[in-house]
């Protein structure tokens, strides 16, 4: 298995990687002369041949995990990515030699700093090691880096912008609530780039809510640190956003208050600059990145399981889902939790904002269009669906309200903050 996959490493790089070793020898005979240069092109050939080993490593991992599960369509994905990004960087390297061994045969003033830029540029096309790593270790079926135990969590900076929320009226999938309404996002916010993990949940509040809770039930979908973490409430949400500020020494965002039905509301300091749930309008300008798709990234059935954990066709052989009549027109080879970033992320670089698990937003079933109220938890909202769901259940405008003591084997949580 490993040889055929080394095999198709060398066939798949071939020709841009000697393209690109062609550009650097001839480069290298340019510059003999000139010590400085000799030793940044000499670098920049060590740094290939580095690359090409770690290219070479999360190719075969990728493609060894590909033969095992023949049906995941994720690392698919990953192995198409990686053959275009090996393209990209193989190319980068023969275009930036070649411009600088044109620079230094012209012979013109300024023709030596050029080609020094040229020669970083092409240094650059190559990467850093810890994007290779992570590919790999990915194929090996490791846990992503930035989602360890030790409870870091990664956010992604949003830019404001307007975009139409909601669906419309004349969606034969919409249910009522789905208000479609212009709405705009005035000011920048920073967003969970996955959801948070069991590993992260332990690590900050010591203990896994999904092995435990609920007899045990929720461990049945999985338990691991790289898993979402699931059956907590929204009071669970907002307290745990409140303890990650504590820890990273920023403001908590969220003065919470114990109500009569065992569930809580917090009023929220709209200006700290600590840990909160997104605002609903928030996670669906987040989740739509600029399109205005059915499923975020896309609205394409067929491609849904591309991006997204939902229940689809490799689920309804099994007893677990033998009461459910709807599924995704694909199969991804999973049943139950994924690993957060097992799937495509969207333009805007956000993991599973669609599928794996529900999330909690800030809003209330009753405040639409982003309005910002003091006091929240009333009937909070879930956004994206989740491996239980059906398609309909997973598009962006569906919403669905929930008491703030209500915790589900499909529930977990994405963080965001206010952009300083």
């Amino acid at each position: 298995m490993q040889r055929d996959c080394e095999s198709g490493f060398e066939l798949v790089s071939r020709t841009p990687r000697l393209r690109a070793s062609a550009a650097l020898q001839t480069l290298q005979t340019t510059v003999e002369a000139d010590v400085d240069l000799t030793a940044e092109v000499t670098a920049l050939a060590e740094k290939m041949d580095q690359t090409t080993l770690r290219l070479r490593h999360a190719y075969v991992a990728l493609c060894q995990s590909e033969q095992t599960y023949p049906c995941d369509a994720s690392t698919r994905s990953q192995i198409l990515e990686l053959k275009q990004d090996l393209a990209l960087r193989y190319e980068g390297v023969a275009d930036q030699a070649e411009a600088a061994t044109m620079h230094l045969e012209a012979g013109d003033e300024g023709a030596r700093q050029q080609a020094r830029e040229a020669i970083k540029q092409a240094s650059d096309s190559l990467g850093e090691t810890g994007q290779d790593e992570e590919v790999a270790d990915r194929g090996e079926g490791k846990p992503p880096k930035r989602q360890s135990a030790t409870g870091s969590y990664e956010l992604v900076r949003i830019a404001p912008g307007s975009f139409t929320m909601g669906s419309s009226p004349a969606d034969p999938e919409r249910y009522d609530g789905e208000l479609h309404a212009r709405v705009t996002i005035d000011r920048p916010f920073l967003m969970g780039r996955y959801e948070v993990t069991q590993g992260q949940w332990a690590s900050l509040m010591g203990e896994n809510p999904t092995a435990h809770r609920d007899a045990g039930a929720c461990a049945r979908w999985g338990v691991d640190d790289a898993l979402p973490v699931t059956c907590v409430s929204w009071c669970d949400a907002i307290r745990f956003a409140n303890q990650l500020s504590t820890v990273e020494g920023l403001e908590q965002v969220y003065e919470v208050r114990v109500s009569e039905d065992r569930g809580c509301t917090a009023r929220v300091d709209r200006v700290a600059n600590g840990y909160r749930l997104p605002t609903e309008a928030e996670w669906e300008y987040a989740a739509r990145a600029g399109a205005q798709a059915r499923w975020g990234s896309t609205s394409e059935a067929s491609r849904l399981c591309t991006v997204a954990n939902v229940r689809d066709q490799t689920a309804r052989p099994s007893g677990d889902f033998a009461r459910y009549v709807d599924f995704a027109a694909c199969e991804d080879g999973r049943i139950g939790l994924a690993p957060v970033g097992s799937y495509q992320a969207n333009p805007w670089g956000l993991h599973d904002m669609i599928g794996n698990v529900a999330e909690w937003v800030e809003d209330d079933d009753h405040a639409r269009e982003g309005v910002l109220l003091d006091v929240r938890g009333t009937f909070p909202v879930t956004k994206g669906g989740s491996f239980l769901d059906e398609p309909r259940w997973s598009r962006v405008a569906y919403r669905r309200g929930q008491a703030s003591f209500w915790s589900g084997w499909q529930v977990g949580v994405r963080l965001a903050r206010n952009a300083e």
